[in-house]
């Protein structure tokens, strides 16, 4: 289990840059390691979308070899708008083969995470996904929902709640070691 705080847009370019090379060589550590389970929760201040928003952006491509691979990273749900941070959080997502877990689950329309604070002119308050639970794609068959939650400390971040159950190991049977008998066994 990895939690991950991704800085927000009022960094400079190079922090942002730092950040992700770093994010990027412990991502490479952690999934390639193998027979385990990995669950990345992150804060990610960045808006990524959803397939039906990549797909529509798609659309707009000349070719159909064109499709963006991160269609598959990302489930029809949640909230459609995505961030010109949002986009470099994708690319981590293409590089490392992870779903938005959030995305892939019907929560009757309620995936927001935070509420931006009122806008000066007209009071109002924007919602958006900004906290997301990603897992490499081979593993996404094991979790069954992925939901946002009130309870626990206060906070601006309406937490994520996922339901994921362990695959079953396998039962390997050890077999018993054949001794070799040497001639001072048959000595007598």
């Amino acid at each position: 289990l990895t939690t991950v705080y991704f800085p927000h847009s009022g960094y400079q370019e190079k922090d942002l840059d730092a950040f992700t090379d770093e994010l990027s060589t412990f991502l490479s550590n952690i999934l390639s390691q193998r027979n385990t389970t990995h669950i990345i929760g992150a804060d990610t201040n960045s808006s990524i979308g959803t397939n039906t928003s990549l797909q529509q952006s798609q659309d707009k491509l000349a070719s159909r070899f064109d499709i963006d691979p991160a269609t598959t990273l990302l489930g029809p749900f949640g909230n459609p708008h995505r961030s010109k941070t949002g986009e470099n959080l994708l690319n981590i997502m293409r590089e490392f083969q992870l779903r938005a877990t959030g995305t892939f689950f019907d929560n009757n329309n309620k995936y927001n995470t935070w509420l931006a604070p009122p806008h000066p002119v007209t009071g109002k308050r924007r919602a958006y996904q900004l906290d997301q639970i990603f897992i490499p794609k081979h593993q996404l068959r094991y979790t069954t929902n992925v939901k946002r939650r009130f309870d626990g400390v206060t906070s601006d971040h309406a937490a994520l709640f996922i339901e994921f159950h362990l695959p079953k190991t396998a039962n390997f049977k050890i077999k018993k070691g054949i001794e070799a008998k040497t001639d001072n066994d048959n000595a007598d």
